[in-house]
């Protein structure tokens, strides 16, 4: 077991996955605790392994994810990102994480501010938490411009949208400068909402000065719900 572990900084490729796949297929959890060691590696392709055969292996992510959060290599820090999404149930009252995962959205790296948009909107699919709506905001006034990263956090169930994003620049839409942004927010209000909702929806928009972007999103929301600015 210990030789497999050290072959996950073989420098060859085959040996490396050739390890990992046969210390989650041997499911010897005597090698967890090794696992857990190298993940504190300075090599990501080392920590990589390392954490794939603990996913693999069923054993507690929790002691390493942390760290990884911080590691100095942008593909570690999405693949700790990516294991909390897939196992979002098993971190939803893991306070020291999640806390963690908020920080990322300061990320310096694009690729992993777009992954933690994939995960928050997981997340908050399986429990509503007001830091990582903060947090999902604070993506969304730094990303709103980024296409991928917009579209990570758009991905969110609507009413997470409407509770931690629109609510927020309805009360003050300075917020947000991305007109394109907010015309996607308010067609999928306009699809998704409920009649009082919608009215909500259609007054806030009343107060805005003309804006044509925004009606022509709200008539292709109500479309999508088979409605018009009559029915709505």
């Amino acid at each position: 077991t210990r030789e497999l572990v050290n072959l996950l900084s073989h420098p060859n490729g085959w040996h490396r996955d050739t390890a990992q796949r046969l210390l989650v297929e041997r499911q010897d959890t005597s090698a967890i605790a090794l696992l857990e060691t190298a993940c504190e590696s300075s090599d990501p392709v080392v920590v990589l392994h390392a954490m794939g055969a603990l996913e693999g292996l069923k054993g507690s992510l929790k002691n390493v994810i942390q760290k990884a959060l911080l590691h100095p290599s942008a593909h570690v820090r999405k693949r700790a990102i990516k294991i909390i999404s897939t196992h979002a149930s098993e971190f939803t009252k893991d306070t020291a994480t999640l806390q963690a995962l908020t920080k990322r959205s300061a990320d310096e790296s694009p690729s992993v501010r777009f992954e933690l948009g994939v995960a928050l909107a997981s997340i908050l699919t399986v429990a509503d938490n007001q830091t990582l709506g903060d947090a999902l905001f604070t993506l969304a006034r730094t990303d709103e411009n980024n296409e991928w990263i917009s579209n990570a956090i758009l991905g969110a169930p609507p009413e997470t949208l409407k509770k931690h994003i629109f609510d927020r620049i309805a009360a003050n839409p300075s917020l947000l400068n991305s007109k394109q942004f907010v015309s996607r927010l308010i067609e999928i209000r306009a699809a998704t909402d409920s009649t009082e909702g919608r009215q909500e929806l259609i007054q806030f928009l009343a107060k805005q000065e003309s804006n044509p972007a925004w009606i022509k999103a709200l008539g292709a929301g109500l479309r999508k719900a088979g409605l018009t600015i009559e029915k709505a």
